[in-house]
Formats: C-alpha cells, structure tokens, sequence
C-alpha cells in the first residue's frame, strides 16, 4: 500500500511512508453495514515533517462491499500525479503570499502614520503642573 501511494505522489525529499488499514462492521437501518479504510503518512528521515499522502475509505452494505472497494480502488488507480499542475498551484500560493505580505506592508505603513499623527499631536501640548494648555 505504502509503496503504491509512494508512486502516486513522489517526492525528490527523502522520506518514509508507512501504511495501514482498517475495517468496521455496524448495524444502519436493520442491515449489516462494513467500512474499509486505508491510509498512508509520509515522514522526513529527520522527522520534521510528517502528512496523509494517500487515504480512502468508504462504508456500504456488507453485501456490496467487494464492489464499494472495487470500485474505489479503480478510482485511485486512474490518479495521476501532475506536475504540471503542481508547479502551477505552487506559483499561485506564492502569489497569493506575495500579495498578504504587500498587504500587511501597507498596513504597518498605514499604523506608522497614525501614530506619528498621534505624537506630533501630542507635542502640541504643554502641561503646567494643573492644566493641560495647547501652544
């Protein structure tokens, strides 16, 4: 499984994936329900980081769950990793970065200028001990 998902998303980082599976059975509506799922983490060698590269799942009626699990199988098997598309996405995140950082730029400018405002008001003012005296 690990090595499945390791295909689907590869990566250039070294890493381990680690699988595992699951499967439950419940009772919905008077008939026997099964659900399956599988999962894959993937971990830098050093442990900084660690994520779900690969999860499926599903619930369906006991009878049909060969099929359920047939068919999502399927599913995952027609994916493709694009990188392409993931070159792309990352030139949009850092876009969208970009632009918060300008943003946040220009609103540290905004509150410099408040303040600035603020003390070049208050120089204008002169206390004699009791009163407070604009110049």
């Amino acid at each position: 499984m690990a090595g499945n998902a390791d295909r689907l998303v590869p990566t250039v980082i070294p890493s381990i994936s680690t699988g595992g599976e699951a499967r439950f059975s419940c009772m919905h509506g008077h008939e026997e329900m099964e659900a399956r799922t599988e999962l894959v983490t993937r971990a830098t060698r050093d442990d900084v980081m660690c994520h779900v590269i690969f999860l499926k799942g599903f619930i369906a009626p006991k009878s049909q769950a060969d099929k359920a699990e047939e068919i999502l199988t399927h599913v995952g098997a027609s994916f493709k990793f694009n990188a392409v598309w993931s070159q792309r996405q990352s030139q949009i995140d850092q876009a969208a970065a970009d632009q918060i950082n300008r943003n946040m730029q220009q609103y540290f400018r905004q509150e410099r200028a408040v303040i600035n405002n603020l003390n070049a008001e208050d120089e204008n003012f002169f206390f004699d001990g009791r009163h407070r005296l604009r110049l």
